[in-house]
């Protein structure tokens, strides 16, 4: 059995992806870097922020 990677998955998303913004004029990137701060409680899973 051979190994996939998650890039493999990605592939034909990125590239329909492309062909879509390769019909447009314009395309906006748009990046949500909200952190969610929950110091303090005892969430598991919950991790220290970036910074």
């Amino acid at each position: 059995m051979s190994h996939i990677d998650w890039r493999d998955t990605m592939h034909p998303h990125w590239d329909r992806t492309a062909v879509r913004m390769g019909e447009l004029p314009v395309v906006l990137c748009v990046a949500d870097t909200t952190e969610l701060n929950f110091n303090g409680q005892d969430i598991e899973g919950a991790g220290p922020l970036s910074y």
